[in-house]
């Protein structure tokens, strides 16, 4: 059985430095200069995972069916198509 999965890559070779399984279908992301933030559009969650290790770092509540994630400086926005919402949640 294969597992949805998301993936660190470097950005000078374009070679993948780590990749997380994900529990359930994923979604789109955005990428920071040490995370990935990816979207789990099933569970109603979004991962931020290390891009060196592919460990999660952190979980985020993303609403009812967040689709979509955009980050600025230390402030991430996801959208909950479900309900129309955009949350808004403070980076570390």
């Amino acid at each position: 059985m294969k597992h949805p999965a998301a993936a660190g890559v470097d950005a000078a070779t374009g070679k993948a430095t780590a990749v997380a399984k994900l529990t359930s279908g994923g979604g789109p992301g955005a990428l920071t200069a040490t995370a990935y933030y990816v979207t789990d559009t099933d569970l109603g969650l979004v991962d931020a995972i290390d891009t060196r290790t592919g460990r999660v770092l952190r979980t985020y509540d993303g609403g009812a069916e967040p689709n979509a994630v955009a980050i600025n400086g230390t402030a991430m926005w996801v959208v909950d198509e479900a309900t129309g919402r955009v949350l808004r949640f403070n980076l570390p």
